[in-house]
């Protein structure tokens, strides 16, 4: 039954600008629903840390389709209800994940009010719990994964990848391969985040409904959510139809819509939030791609 509450929490923001109410009219009118699901740093589920991942999940229940939106953490926005500006991530240490779907919202023009998050202990048990997920990576990511599952300092079966390409990756080392930002960038980590979350989703999908009910049934307590039961319903309607390689991703900011600047040693991305408002828009509701969005997307 709750086939896409399951895959939701694979993962790992109202202070409205204008157009929000627009916004929220065109959402209802058009069938799609966004909800925020949230990767937050806490140790456990009684803070609100960091959040390391923070996606736009879209659905559209009528057209069976389903869309994924990454915000890049460390875009630099104001935070809802204060006077503030951080980094975006920062918004559920404010306030929680409510205050972070306000935030968001703000930031970007959005309609979101529902909300999932998971910490990353819980991350990590959720994948094993799945069996784990098979990921394509390179020699890189095979090297750094194995550099901190070394590192991991609690008391674990370690396991370490013997090669790159195809590979069955475990809780921990999912959860290693989803952080990864020294090789490249935080714009490649947001798309790492993508793949386990899809990969999660298709085992997921694989699974008979018994099965499936008695890992969900563990679940539940390692997840914060606000959704109604009838909200659960209706995403384990699209979630036992939809065609996981159909899912269309995008990232926010967009190439070319930002600068980057250190300031009092915090670095930062500087969003031209007009511009990004009307892209996320134009993906999420007439289906347009820009180029350099194409780019940054692209495996």
């Amino acid at each position: 039954m709750k086939r896409m509450i399951s895959m939701l929490a694979a993962l790992a923001m109202l202070f409205a600008m204008g157009g929000y109410a627009a916004a929220e009219e065109e959402s209802a009118s058009s069938g799609w629903w966004n909800i925020l699901l949230l990767g937050g740093d806490s140790p456990n589920a009684s803070s609100y840390g960091r959040t390391d991942s923070m996606v736009i999940l879209s659905i559209n229940e009528t057209e069976e389709r389903v869309k994924m939106t990454s915000i890049l953490r460390d875009t630099w926005v104001q935070m809802a209800g204060h006077q503030a500006y951080n980094k975006i991530n920062a918004s559920n240490v404010f306030d929680g994940p409510e205050g972070a779907v306000e935030t968001v919202n703000h930031a970007f023009g959005t309609d979101i009010q529902e909300y999932i998050l998971i910490n990353i202990p819980e991350m990590v048990e959720i994948v094993d719990l799945f069996g784990g997920v098979d990921v394509e990576i390179t020699q890189g990511e095979r090297n750094v994964i194995n550099e901190e599952v070394e590192k991991y300092d609690r008391k674990y079966d370690k396991q370490y990848l013997k090669e790159a390409g195809l590979v069955h990756l475990d809780g921990l080392q999912a959860m290693f391969y989803s952080r990864i930002r020294r090789l490249d960038s935080d714009y490649l980590r947001v798309e790492r985040q993508q793949k386990v979350l899809l990969a999660l989703a298709e085992n997921m999908q694989n699974m008979d409904v018994d099965e499936l009910m008695g890992k969900v049934s563990q679940m539940e307590e390692r997840i914060k959510t606000n959704l109604m039961p009838e909200q659960l319903k209706t995403l384990s309607n699209i979630g036992l139809i939809v065609d996981i390689d159909t899912v269309q991703q995008f990232r926010v900011p967009v190439d070319g819509t930002f600068t980057s600047s250190t300031v009092d040693g915090t670095w930062r991305i500087n969003p031209d939030l007009e511009k990004n408002q009307q892209l996320l828009h134009d993906f999420i509701y007439l289906d347009q791609l820009p180029e350099s969005a194409a780019e940054a997307t692209a495996e």
